[in-house]
Order: C-alpha cells, then sequence, then structure tokens
C-alpha cells in the first residue's frame, strides 16, 4: 500500500506530538485515549516475512503471523518461566491466549491511531523501563540457562537485542508488560481466570492488570467495561508505573554512561564502568543491565582511557626510575614530547566535557515539557557522538602507545633511529605526530653535537652519544685510539662518511687542546646560530631533517678545525722536517754520516753484543755527526736520533744488535707512532746489515790490493807453489767482485726503487693533505709501501731468507779473505828478514851459512813457498764459497715469481747477467 499520511513527520515531532496530546488530554479529563497512546495492530507480511511487523490496513497470511507469535511466545515464556519457576507449558498457553486478544482487539485500528503507537511513549517509556525491570529480576534470581550457562539475564538482553534489530513488532513494551505480568502474577494460566490482584499487590510489583488503551469498542472482551471512568484508572496506573520505572532505569541511563567514559578518558574509574586488572580493561560491571551495542560501544570508548592509563603509567615509571639503569637524556626528551601530547589531550578533554555539560544543562532548561522531553534533552551528547568526538585523541594515543612499545629500553642515536624508522609512515598525522616527538628527541642529540665540534668536549655519562671515549688510553694514542665511532648509535640522517667527518672535527680540537697545548683555536660564536638552523634532526619530511644542511654546515666547520690543526703541526712543531730526518737517518739516506759511523763503531761492533757499551757507541755516534755534513743540521732534529741496543744472544755480535732511533714528542706521535717506529727500525736494521756486507767487501778489496806486492821479489828457481797461491788470490779478487755487484744492485733497488720513489709520491701526499687523518693515511701508506717493496712483507719471508743465507756467506767469504791475507803477509815478513840477515852477513864479509846459523836456516822451510796441503786447503775452500754463492742467488732470483705484486724485473736482470 501507499504511504500512511504523516509518515514523513520525524520522531522529534512525533514526541512533541504525543507530549502535546497527552497534557490535553488530561486537561479535557475525557476517556478519550491521548495520541500517541494506541493498541498494537499485529499483522502479517505478504511475502512471508519474517517476524510481526506494525502496519496501518494491511492483511497478511494467517499462518506465517500464528508461527511468528508462536516463536516469540516460546522464546520469552520459557526465560518469564524460568525466572519464577514456573511450567514451560502453563506460560505458553497463557501467553498464546494473550497474544491472540493482542491481535484481535487491534484489527480495526484506524491509521491515525497506528502512527501514534509508533511514538516515543511506548517505544521508550514502556519498553525500556519494563526491559529493565526483567533484568533486575532476572539478575536478582541468579539462574542460568541450562544449555549455554550464561546468566537468564545476560540470555534475556540478547533475546531482547535480537527481536528490536530485527523489526518484527512495533509495540515491544506491552508485549513486554504481558510477559513480565504474566509471569508473577497469575493462578491458574491453563484456564480462564485472570490474574490475581492481590497476589500482584503483595508481591510489591508496580504492575497493573494488562489493558491496551485504544479508540472506543476496542478494549479487551474480558476486562469490565467501565467507561472513561476505567480508562482514567488504567491511565493513572500506567502513569504510576512509567515514573517508578523511570526512577529505577535512571542509573543505566546513555548520560551516566557518557559521565562514567569522560571518567575513564582520564584514567579514573567510574560508577558503573571500572578497570579490571584480570582482564587488562575497562568494562561495565556484570551487576548492570546494559545491551550488547552499548556495551560494544562502551568498550571502544574505553580504549583512549586504557591508552591513557598506560602512557600515564610509563611516563611515571620513567620518571622514578630504579636507579640501576640511568635514564639518558634522549629518553627524557621522548617522554616529556609524551607528557606534553597528553597534556593537549587533557585540554581536549575538557572542551569535551564542557560540550557535555552544556548540554545537560540545556536538557535541563526544558523542564517544563513532558516526560519525555526531559529524558531525552540531556542526551544530545550520546555515546555515538562521544565517539566521533574522541576518535582523533585515541588515534593519537594509540600512535604515542605503539611508539613507547617500540623505543622501549633504547636511548640515544638507537631510539633516534627507530623514530626515523616509525615516521615513514603513509597516514600525513602519523608522520606529523612523529616527526615532532622525533625533533624533541634530537634536541640533546644536537646539543652534543655541537659540543663536540665547538669545544672538543665529550659529555655523555648515559652512553646515548654515537662518539665514544676509550679508557686509559695515554696522551701519544690520543687520536688513533681515544676517540671511537659507535655505529649502532649513528641516527639515520648521518651518513657514515659524516660522522666521521664530526668525530674528526671534535678530536682535532681535543688534539689542539690537550697534546699541542693550544688555547685558542677558532672563532665559532659566529657559527652557533647557523648551527641551530642547520642541525634539525626530524624537522625534514618523515623525520629527516636537512641532510644537505648539515653536511654543509659540519664540513665548514671542519675545513676551519683541520687548517688550524695541519698549521699547528707543521709550523709549530715542524713535522715536515721531522719526517725528512727519519728518512735521512733511519733508511740511510745521509750517506756520508752512515759510512763516518760505521768506520768509526766497526772496532766496537766487531766485538760481541755483551761486551759492547751503549755509552760507547752515542759517543761515537756524536763524532760520526761532527765529521759529516750532518753537523749542519738543526740541533732539535740532532737530540732526536738515539743508538740503541737490541735484545741479544750471547753469540751475537755488536753489528747485529746495533740501531738508530729517532725519539719524537706529543704530537708528533699521532703520526710518528710505535707502531710505525717499530716498521722504521725494520728497515733500517734490514739496510744497515745490507751496508755492512757491502763495506765488509770494501775492506776485503782493501786488504787484498798489497797481495800483489807480496809476491814481485820471488827469484827461486822452485816458484810453482808461489804461481799456484797467487791464482787463488786472482779467484778471490773476482769472487769479491761477483758479490760486490750483488750487493750494489740490490742496494741501488731499495735505496732508489724504493725509498726515493715512495718519498716523492709521500711528500705530494703530505702538502696536499687538508686534515691529519689524510696526512696520517698517507704515511701509513708510504711506511707499508716501504716495507713491501725491501722484500720484508709477509709474503716476502721467503726471499728474506734466501736473502739472509747470501749475506751469511758473504761475511765467510771475508774471513776467508782475511785468513789468506794474514798467511801471505807472514811469509812476506820471513822473507824480508832473511834477506835483511844475508844483507848483514854480507857487510860483515861473511860469504854463506855456517855454524849454528846454518844449522837454524837449514831446518826451516823455503819461506818463498807454501806447502801443497795449504794451497789445496785454499783452492778447495774457494770453490766451495763460489758454488754456495751461485747456488744462493739462483735460488732468490728463482724466488722472485712467487712476489708478483713487486715489480723485480730490473733486479733480476742486473743480478744474473754475469752469473756463470
Amino acid at each position: 500500500g501507499g504511504s500512511a499520511p504523516g509518515a514523513c513527520v520525524s520522531r522529534r515531532e512525533r514526541r512533541r506530538r504525543s507530549s502535546t496530546g497527552t497534557r490535553e488530554w488530561h486537561a479535557r479529563g475525557a476517556g478519550a485515549a491521548p495520541p500517541g497512546v494506541a493498541t498494537m495492530e499485529v499483522s502479517r507480511r505478504p511475502s512471508g516475512g519474517a517476524g510481526l511487523v506494525p502496519t496501518a490496513g494491511s492483511d497478511y497470511g494467517a499462518g506465517v503471523a500464528k508461527a511468528r507469535d508462536e516463536r516469540t511466545v516460546l522464546l520469552l515464556g520459557e526465560l518469564c518461566a524460568r525466572a519464577h519457576a514456573s511450567s514451560p507449558q502453563r506460560v505458553k498457553g497463557a501467553l498464546s491466549r494473550s497474544v491472540g486478544i493482542i491481535a484481535a482487539e487491534n484489527e480495526g485500528e484506524s491509521e491515525v491511531a497506528q502512527r501514534a503507537a509508533s511514538s516515543s511513549l511506548d517505544s521508550f517509556g514502556m519498553e525500556a523501563s519494563i526491559a529493565a525491570s526483567v533484568q533486575r529480576q532476572l539478575v536478582r534470581t541468579g539462574k542460568r540457562d541450562e544449555a549455554t550457562g550464561l546468566p537468564l539475564s545476560v540470555k534475556f538482553a540478547e533475546l531482547h537485542e535480537r527481536l528490536s534489530r530485527k523489526g518484527l513488532l512495533r509495540r515491544y513494551g506491552s508485549l513486554l508488560r504481558l510477559l513480565n505480568q504474566l509471569s508473577g502474577h497469575w493462578t491458574d494460566l491453563d484456564g480462564s481466570h485472570g490474574p490475581n490482584p492481590t497476589a500482584a499487590s503483595g508481591a510489591g510489583n508496580t504492575m497493573v492488570p494488562f489493558k491496551v488503551i485504544g479508540g472506543e469498542g476496542h478494549n479487551h472482551p474480558h476486562l469490565p467495561r467501565g467507561g472513561h471512568q476505567a480508562e482514567r484508572a488504567a491511565i493513572r496506573k500506567l502513569k504510576y508505573f512509567r515514573i517508578k520505572e523511570r526512577d529505577d532505569f535512571q542509573s543505566l541511563h546513555e548520560r551516566d554512561l557518557v559521565r562514567d567514559v569522560l571518567f575513564v578518558a582520564q584514567g579514573i574509574d567510574g560508577k558503573f564502568v571500572k578497570f579490571s586488572a584480570s582482564e587488562d580493561r575497562y568494562r561495565v560491571a556484570d551487576e548492570y543491565v546494559v545491551s550488547a551495542q552499548a556495551r560494544e560501544l562502551v568498550a571502544n570508548l574505553c580504549e583512549v582511557g586504557w591508552l591513557y592509563r598506560r602512557l600515564q603509567g610509563l611516563a611515571e615509571a620513567h620518571e622514578a626510575g630504579d636507579g640501576t639503569d640511568p635514564k639518558g637524556s634522549t629518553q627524557q626528551a621522548f617522554f616529556s614530547a609524551v607528557r606534553g601530547h597528553l597534556a593537549h589531550y587533557y585540554r581536549m578533554l575538557a572542551l569535551v566535557e564542557s560540550r557535555v555539560m552544556s548540554s545537560s544543562a540545556g536538557g535541563a532548561e526544558h523542564g517544563e515539557g513532558g516526560l519525555i522531553e526531559r529524558e531525552v534533552g540531556g542526551l544530545r551528547v550520546s555515546l555515538r557522538s562521544l565517539a566521533i568526538m574522541l576518535s582523533e585523541p585515541t588515534q593519537q594515543l594509540r600512535v604515542l602507545a605503539i611508539l613507547c612499545d617500540g623505543v622501549e629500553g633504547l636511548k640515544g642515536g638507537a631510539l633516534v633511529n627507530r623514530l626515523f624508522k616509525m615516521a615513514k609512515h603513509g597516514d600525513p598525522h602519523v608522520r606529523g605526530l612523529v616527526g615532532g616527538i622525533l625533533h624533541e628527541v634530537c634536541r640533546p642529540l644536537f646539543r652534543m653535537v655541537s659540543r663536540w665540534m665547538f669545544e672538543g668536549e665529550l659529555h655523555d655519562p648515559c652512553g646515548e652519544f654515537f662518539i665514544r671515549e676509550e679508557e686509559g688510553v695515554p696522551l701519544d694514542d690520543l687520536w688513533r685510539h681515544g676517540y671511537k665511532l659507535r655505529s649502532e648509535m649513528i641516527p639515520s640522517a648521518i651518513s657514515g662518511d659524516l660522522a666521521r667527518t664530526i668525530l674528526r672535527t671534535g678530536k682535532s680540537i681535543n688534539f689542539l687542546k690537550r697534546c699541542c697545548e693550544v688555547k685558542e683555536w677558532g672563532d665559532f660564536h659566529s657559527l652557533s646560530r647557523e648551527a641551530e638552523a642547520s642541525l634539525r634532526f626530524g624537522a625534514g619530511e618523515g623525520g629527516g631533517g636537512d641532510a644537505e644542511g648539515i653536511e654543509r654546515f659540519v664540513a665548514k666547520v671542519a675545513k676551519r678545525v683541520d687548517s688550524h690543526v695541519m698549521h699547528t703541526l707543521f709550523y709549530t712543531f715542524r713535522c715536515g722536517d721531522h719526517l725528512q730526518a727519519v728518512k735521512r737517518y733511519l733508511l740511510l739516506g745521509q750517506g756520508d754520516f752512515i759510512q763516518q759511523l760505521m768506520d768509526l763503531s766497526g772496532e766496537d761492533l766487531n766485538e760481541k753484543a755483551g761486551t759492547v757499551s751503549a755509552y760507547q757507541l752515542g759517543s761515537t755516534l756524536e763524532t760520526a755527526i761532527r765529521s759529516s755534513v750532518v753537523q749542519f743540521d738543526d740541533p732539535e732534529i740532532l737530540d732526536c736520533l738515539r743508538v740503541e741496543m737490541m735484545p741479544h744472544a750471547s753469540e751475537e755480535y755488536g753489528w747485529d744488535v746495533f740501531s738508530l732511533n729517532y725519539v719524537v714528542r706529543s704530537p708528533l706521535t699521532c703520526v710518528l707512532t710505535d707502531d710505525s717506529m717499530r716498521k722504521y727500525l725494520r728497515v733500517f736494521n734490514f739496510l744497515w746489515r745490507l751496508k755492512r756486507v757491502e763495506h765488509a767487501l770494501c775492506q776485503v778489496w782493501q786488504q787484498m790490493k798489497p797481495s800483489v806486492q807480496l809476491f814481485g821479489g820471488v827469484r827461486n828457481e822452485d816458484g810453482e807453489n808461489v804461481v799456484g797461491i797467487k791464482g787463488e788470490v786472482r779467484r778471490c779478487h773476482c769472487v769479491r767482485n761477483e758479490m760486490s755487484h750483488f750487493c750494489m744492485n740490490l742496494q741501488y733497488y731499495i735505496m732508489f726503487e724504493v725509498l726515493e720513489e715512495g718519498w716523492t709520491e709521500f711528500k705530494s701526499k703530505m702538502e696536499a693533505a687538508e686534515d691529519l687523518d689524510a696526512l696520517i693515511s698517507a704515511h701509513d701508506l708510504y711506511l707499508d709501501g716501504v716495507v713491501e717493496k725491501a722484500l720484508l712483507g709477509e709474503r716476502s719471508q721467503a726471499l728474506v731468507r734466501q736473502l739472509n743465507l747470501v749475506f751469511d756467506l758473504i761475511m765467510r767469504f771475508q774471513g776467508f779473505s782475511a785468513r789468506i791475507q794474514e798467511i801471505l803477509k807472514e811469509a812476506s815478513q820471513k822473507r824480508r828478514l832473511r834477506t835483511l840477515r844475508a844483507e848483514v852477513e854480507t857487510a860483515q864479509g861473511n860469504w854463506g851459512v855456517d855454524g849454528e846459523g846454518a844449522g837454524e836456516l837449514s831446518g826451516q822451510e823455503d819461506v818463498d813457498c807454501f806447502p801443497e796441503r795449504f794451497l789445496y786447503s785454499t783452492r778447495y775452500e774457494l770453490d766451495a764459497i763460489k758454488g754456495d754463492y751461485k747456488v744462493l742467488v739462483d735460488g732468490f732470483l728463482k724466488l722472485f715469481p712467487t712476489v708478483p705484486h713487486l715489480d723485480l724485473g730490473l733486479l733480476e736482470q742486473k743480478i744474473s747477467f754475469n752469473i756463470s
């Protein structure tokens, strides 16, 4: 059918009309039913739809309606029967007859009465009050459903909610009142007797016997017809019932739930909504009757209170602390930002509460209206509107709770990194919230960076900064080992190179103050404002800040500090001159000084190492300095040169333990460290031994040069042995020349191709170095290259061992040649003695030798001839030395392919061209 007249009238208008009609009816005192109070028409759907629906002037299938009535009666009847320990069958029969009576007396209801049946008087006042009364009765009984085990009150609430949601009936209040009255006031429901008024009054129930108030001729046929008087009495009783039930229902009014939710939002338990520690949530107490939708809505709204309670607890726990784990400044900044958001949440909550209070006051102003107007007037801020108001604060508190859980146990750079990661969110509101907190958390980090870069001071008692200071590091190792980076604490906005630059800048200022004892290293006050504008972590999109601005500022400060450090190091402490002196003295670059030192200290070094005096060698060093061009060097540099004796064994000689050392003081120790000086000493010992071998071969040549004159005066007929020894001496000269050629080419390779080439490259890098790290890196690279190319590296140990064998053989050859020269000198002295005696005898006129003199000379060997065994032993030993030398040199050359990283091709050609 078409729409009924007045169907588009709003609910508020219908309530107003119903209230106005009721007041007019009371004023007239007439027996006609007031508007909005009408009988319920039970109508049926034409298409077999489920349930009973209220319509005007419609007729549906009787079978379908009967089935719906039976189902409704069965469900609600069983609940009422269980509540009062009655028989379900007896209650079912009475309910069936009652529903039939309701359907019969509402068949002729007019359209106007049907529209009034949907008024708020029936839907709100009767339904709500009776439902609450039934639930209270079920709660008092304490009984439970046998099938599900749930309390009957809960089961009733679910059934009532299901019936209301499906829209099966229109006048729920009348039906509920009927069922409740039948469950408590009857004597014999199987018969035709009506309810017992005496029993009702004795039970203290405020319900009146059921009577439908409608138009004329539509009263219940079983009730006595008393005209308008009976109707007025029924109306008065119904009014009393509504006022009574309204007073009982106020404890669970939506206004009270709204008030409790506001309390819960502040972390305070309400009257009906309290915190359950076992379930860790807020919930409505079980003894109060609330619909399932209201419970769910209140539970959702109470999430904001749970979040606030958790955040407040975390903030208070952090503020209290346990004393064992000190709270860092970044953690304090984080919780300070959280407390700031909670304060903002308090201000927002105050606005919501003021709106609720103003709404309640506005409802009270309408007290002159009807009962329904006074009830509805205070519900302008309902649970649903409150949910809308608290949706944004709930989202913010939820994000804050997630942040607190995410950063638990973190501090410093690690906490900032976690916030950086969480700031990368698709929601701009979440990104802005996290970015603001990140900016506040990064403020302490910014202060640490500024203090480190401007003053060189590291104040980090809680270990939050990405730079840490090593304990117990001596001043000489301050630059290399005093400060380290902690990679896990570097913020995401700072790259690895930028972090190293920040480390170097603060370390440079610290180096100037502590090692160089410089009090002024530049005016950085002009950069303080620029620092505040540049070092703003967390201010950019996603919390990243202006990375390019940070890099520009750090580079600007670092360049100023590094230039001051380099100027101090090279002009105040003459770092370049000291490095040049190390090359000249320890790497044997000053040839005349080294030669003088070897010549002057040779006799002392030929002794056993235990008998060599370091003080005597120190005096020899001073003499060598004064006798060479080194005497014109700066005294400050010469004072750094020292003589040292290395640890030695009892069988070693002075040559094996002698060493020069170059001693520098801070701040030069940052470049010439102990490790660097050990490498210099390794190269010095190798070059010193090579120089000693070369010096030994020179001595061999000096000793063998006069041997040619020893055989010039030989005139005897039997000169075979003399000619043989002359040939062996000539072979000694040849072997010496081969050995000297080997040593000279090896020395040339090391001195020119290794040392000079490496120094030239290092000098160019040293002049181009802009900071101390670049200088140290260039020096370490130069020194490592010298060690590796000088055949002293880890991969060249086989070559070094073979080379030491060659050096040992050369020293063995020196001893062999020295013995030959000793024998030759002895023979030469005997020959001169014989010649002198002959000259004396001739001068005395004695010709020949007789007597005692003849006997003495007759028993001597020929002084111009050598024993045959001496000649053979000399030849054999010389052959052995020459053969061993050839084998060792060939083995040395064959090891060159094992060091492909070294360019030894030219050295191989120079050494092997004359090896036969």
